[in-house]
């Protein structure tokens, strides 16, 4: 069964069949929706001694219906990302004041978590790593292969030393809110604890994580979506961003054909720490719901496990959309 929009009267036989309510004429339920993108519902039973609260997270901006969907909040974030780190990088602040601003940055204690959870431990092991009985398999010869554990290795080593501009730390959709201001979606980011001046692949990457994986969700509900897009618009977003604040570059020595090559580059690593995140948020430490609350998460957890080491192993190769496309739709 696909992805159901809940109603009102949906209510009682949705909560009767999780167990959670006996007596469907001792129920209810009105709806109290209040933000944009969620739909909330309150039960309770007659006497007033109970009450159960349902939220549903919509595929659409609430307000707006079906015709405005959450991909305008991709587009958004990729031109976030790259009006943050342009203005944070060489190439939109002198060299003294980055210097500043690297030193003023370091975070030493929330970056050894993020070097040790996403970036080795699940190729360890190690007491933070868990997973269902269902991709043990895979959980072991990841933490025998070679080849994956080369290329995780390199990504580790970007991560602690290339101090490219000022990132998030921890960019996914849990940390996106999306509001509407005369009538057009405002976007925030919040939570930026893990900030830090490191490798600008390494937010995109994050926030592509859970499209790919809700991805893997839809298809085992029997979805037919393409989730994998909001790579194309969030990417697509940075680049065009990007190259819009390129001319007012404070070095004038980074000529346009190094753009295009730092750009590949941005691009390459992206796919790589996307990689990484997938496979830590299944057999690694902190996993995701979209993927644990499936009645059997093992055949999309597994095709998610094995887009995660294409992205890492294959990702010089992965040069456009299509192709990680194409991966996707392999698996």
């Amino acid at each position: 069964m696909g992805y159901r929009i809940l109603e009102t009267d949906d209510i009682p036989a949705y909560l009767s069949e999780r167990g959670h309510w006996e007596d469907l004429d001792d129920i209810a339920v009105r709806e109290v929706s209040d933000g944009n993108m969620n739909r909330v519902f309150l039960a309770s039973s007659a006497d007033g001694t109970r009450s159960l609260a349902v939220k549903q997270a919509l595929p659409w901006v609430r307000v707006a219906g079906p015709s405005w969907y959450g991909t305008h909040t991709s587009a958004r974030i990729g031109e976030l990302v790259a009006q943050l780190s342009f203005a944070t990088s060489d190439f939109g602040m002198p060299s003294a004041e980055r210097k500043a601003l690297i030193a003023a940055s370091v975070s030493p204690e929330l970056c050894k978590i993020t070097e040790d959870v996403v970036l080795s431990e699940p190729y360890l092991e190690h007491e933070h790593n868990h997973w269902h009985e269902g991709v043990a398999d895979l959980a072991v010869s990841f933490r025998t292969d070679a080849e994956l554990r080369t290329e995780v290795a390199e990504l580790r080593h970007l991560f602690m030393t290339g101090a490219q501009a000022l990132l998030h730390g921890d960019l996914h959709t849990g940390s996106v809110m999306v509001s509407i201001r005369d009538g057009a979606p405002v976007v925030r980011v919040f939570d930026p604890e893990f900030s830090f001046v490191g490798p600008i692949g390494f937010d995109l990457g994050l926030y592509w994580v859970n499209a790919l994986v809700s991805e893997e969700r839809a298809r085992a509900l029997g979805g037919l979506t393409d989730h994998a897009d909001q790579l194309r618009l969030s990417w697509k977003a940075f680049e065009r961003e990007f190259r819009r604040l390129w001319p007012t570059r404070v070095d004038t020595f980074f000529d346009d054909a190094y753009l295009d090559r730092f750009l590949r580059q941005v691009w390459t690593e992206s796919l790589g720490y996307a990689g990484t995140e997938i496979i830590r948020r299944i057999i690694g430490f902190a996993h995701l719901t979209d993927l644990t609350t499936l009645e059997d998460p093992v055949a999309a957890s597994r095709r998610a496990l094995f887009i995660g080491r294409e992205l890492i192993v294959n990702r010089r190769e992965l040069t456009d959309v299509e192709s990680v496309r194409a991966v996707v739709r392999a698996m």
